[in-house]
């Protein structure tokens, strides 16, 4: 089948796990650091941010679907230069810019900030996930694609369980600092804590409209499955002692399900929504300022002497996406700032029809920012 057709769902489930992200950050902004185990509302916003982090595995998921779904086979020369232009050195620049201003008032310590940065220090971390998704691509359009797609499946979903399992439930080695980070953090970077993703996402790309075809065939059974897995989550944050995020066992399933439902729902709109279009076209660059604009507003909050308690959350969730946007947009006037905050999508409109520019562009556009 022909796979040079845009798919809208795909810009509109970036936009879901975009804001999904922002609005767990903002929770945690809020109640996280504050918690001590009691009170009620602490825990519901706690748990609705538990299952919020679904939008990191979504939001990289995403990037193996539109690379299966761009180039099933192969993939062309240029494409590792513009990743390399257009997502790592931003990733780079603002991991930059947020050791130096966490750091400012103790210089020494901004050449290490900057070094953990970029080992993934800060929550631009996922792009060093994206980027091993891209030389598993390799592997898979070469070599595994040869295997069968359900020993696939299951073979990538017993190393995903295994992998978090074991930093979920077996404490780290005595107090040696550098199995503490492990445990803490590290274990999130390596492909082995989203092969599963990877993996299905890769055959979602590949075989998009067989499975469409299949989420509607199994939609009840999937409607069914959602609030299972979100029990499961419910039960597990009261009588376990898991992190509220998305690198749990029991995120697998209830992503999963999210984003096949998700991908029903937005498969349905024949055109993007306004406000999903402009959220997609700025998302990439929303991710890396996000936090800032999220620290910001509450030091503004507390400058100002404004609270209303938990509606804090909403509050900044807006001002960070707002603020976020205007920033990019005027960055983007000039010729460096795509190298700060990533570059701004193109709308479809703003290309010549039907030329071949229009069908590299918008093919890139598309594939870029995944």
């Amino acid at each position: 089948m022909h796979k040079k057709e845009h798919l809208n769902e795909i810009e509109m489930l970036r936009v879901v796990a975009c804001v999904s992200i922002i609005l767990f950050h903002a929770i945690h902004l809020e109640v996280g650091k504050e918690y001590n185990g009691e009170g009620l509302i602490e825990f519901v916003l706690l748990t609705i941010s538990g299952l919020l982090a679904f939008g990191t595995p979504v939001f990289v998921s995403i990037s193996a679907i539109v690379l299966a779904y761009s180039y099933p086979d192969n993939i062309p020369s240029h494409y590792y230069g513009k990743r390399l232009k257009f997502i790592l050195i931003p990733f780079i620049s603002m991991g930059i810019i947020y050791a130096i201003s966490s750091n400012a008032g103790t210089v020494s310590r901004i050449p290490a900030a900057i070094m953990f940065n970029m080992l993934g220090n800060y929550h631009g971390w996922f792009v060093l996930v994206i980027f091993q998704f891209y030389i598993l691509h390799h592997l898979f359009t070469k070599y595994l694609s040869r295997i069968p797609p359900t020993l696939m499946l299951l073979s990538a979903f017993a190393v995903n369980m295994a992998y978090l399992g074991f930093f979920n439930f077996v404490h780290p080695p005595g107090d040696n600092i550098y199995f503490q980070h492990l445990w803490e953090r590290w274990y999130w970077y390596p492909f082995s804590a989203w092969l599963f993703y990877y993996t299905l996402a890769y055959y979602i790309g590949k075989n998009y409209h067989e499975v469409i075809l299949f989420i509607n065939k199994y939609l009840i059974w999937i409607l069914i499955g959602l609030p299972l897995t979100v029990v499961l989550i419910i039960m597990d944050n009261i009588y376990l002692e898991l992190p509220y995020g998305s690198k749990r066992v029991d995120m697998i399933l209830f992503t999963v399900l999210s984003i096949f439902i998700l991908l029903f729902v937005c498969h349905k709109f024949k055109n993007i929504p306004v406000l999903f279009d402009v959220i997609s076209r700025y998302s990439f660059g929303i991710y890396l300022l996000h936090w800032a604009g999220l620290f910001l507003a509450k030091k503004a909050f507390i400058w100002f002497g404004i609270d209303f308690g938990y509606f804090n959350i909403i509050l900044w969730f807006f001002i960070s996406i707002v603020s976020s946007i205007l920033v990019i947009h005027l960055l983007n006037k000039f010729p460096f700032g795509k190298y700060i905050v990533g570059r701004v999508k193109q709308k479809k409109n703003q290309l010549v029809p039907g030329s071949k520019k229009e069908e590299h562009e918008y093919k890139a556009n598309f594939s870029l920012y995944n």
